[in-house]
């Protein structure tokens, strides 16, 4: 590369609390794989260790480093990230997630980085006191902020108080040439499922917003959905059993075998192979409490496969009801229960 084009390129910092198995995280390494490197040199920054992610990154080693938080209040990442900042020449930084955008935008202060993006990737959560107070003390720091769903930005907006002109609504992307539909026989046979099994898929970290109660019991009101039904979790608790998430899944395993659905449920924990588990799925449901936009429906599309989901966030927006699939109200069990018999007794609605 000349050392004009070198000139020319912008380095650019995503800051994120850790690369798990999660949507903010996948989409950060969707936008650091195809940020251009004709104008932009991107690094990436994890304040954890733990990055199983990072194997996807398309970037060279050395882009990627760990400014750990040795513990929740650690403000030694500030001066840390900073340092990093300077080093290399970072002129824009976007942050992923609460912590990470604290620490962002008080390292941007001590640093020569002029520009601070921040992100919202849910809305209509409950924002705690001592996170609104670091949103407050820094409430300056922040230039703009990038929002994945138009519910997200008005709901940040109306917490913080930015301004609507603090705000861009950008929607995750989907990686098409990944997730696209394949011959379900195949996929099945990878899964050990049989050709006959009516396989709902349901695809999230097993914490509290996720709502999987709410699928066992629309399982639990209709006796029928037991017949040859198949329901595959695919994620798992959060890194260090953040958000509750422990717990929440002991729960969720104490329902399964309460309703006596042990025969009927699968875990299969984080996995790296997504493309091959949606298209062996009849519908993927995500009864959450709350969202941003979800990357699991726009993956399950890309897949071919209906979805069932809440009306929370955009939701509504990226899923027609009664076109590619339902959309119900939070917590309205019954309406679940009775959109998922129907696309269980009608192949023709599905595949429509």
């Amino acid at each position: 590369m000349s050392e004009n084009r070198k000139a020319s390129r912008r380095n650019v910092a995503l800051v994120i609390s850790n690369l798990e198995f999660g949507g903010a995280q996948r989409q950060l390494v969707e936008l650091a794989n195809n940020l251009s490197r004709d104008r932009f040199d991107v690094h990436v920054y994890s304040l954890s260790e733990y990055v199983p992610l990072a194997q996807a990154l398309n970037l060279c080693p050395t882009r990627l480093r760990v400014v750990k938080k040795k513990s929740k209040y650690d403000l030694s990442v500030v001066p840390r990230l900073a340092a990093l900042f300077r080093e290399h020449n970072i002129s824009l930084a976007h942050a992923f997630l609460f912590d990470a955008e604290i620490a962002t935008r008080l390292a941007c202060a001590i640093s020569p980085v002029s520009v601070m993006i921040g992100s919202e990737r849910n809305s209509d959560y409950i924002v705690k006191n001592n996170q609104k107070l670091a949103y407050w003390i820094t409430k300056g720091l922040r230039n703009l902020c990038i929002a994945n769903s138009h519910s997200g930005a008005e709901f940040n907006s109306k917490v913080l108080r930015y301004p609507a002109s603090h705000y861009r609504v950008v929607h995750n992307c989907v990686d098409t040439v990944r997730f696209f539909p394949r011959e379900k026989s195949q996929t099945r046979q990878r899964l050990g499922l049989r050709d006959r099994d009516f396989v709902i898929g349901m695809f999230a970290s097993i914490k509290p917003q996720k709502n999987h109660e709410m699928l066992l019991k629309a399982i639990q009101l209709n006796s029928t959905l037991r017949n040859n039904v198949k329901i595959l979790f695919v994620g798992d608790v959060l890194h260090m059993g953040a958000q509750e998430t422990v717990s929440y899944s002991d729960k969720i395993r104490r329902m399964v075998l309460d309703f006596s659905l042990g025969e009927v449920c699968e875990f299969l924990g984080n996995r790296e192979d997504l493309e091959f588990i949606y298209p062996a799925c009849d519908i993927t449901v995500l009864p959450s409490h709350f969202e941003g936009l979800p990357n699991v429906v726009l993956e399950s599309f890309a897949s071919g496969v209906p979805s069932i989901v809440t009306d929370v966030s955009d939701n509504a927006m990226i899923v027609a009801d009664g076109v590619d699939g339902f959309v119900v109200q939070p917590n309205d069990t019954e309406a679940l229960s009775a959109n998922i018999s129907r696309l269980y007794t009608d192949e023709k609605l599905r595949k429509k």
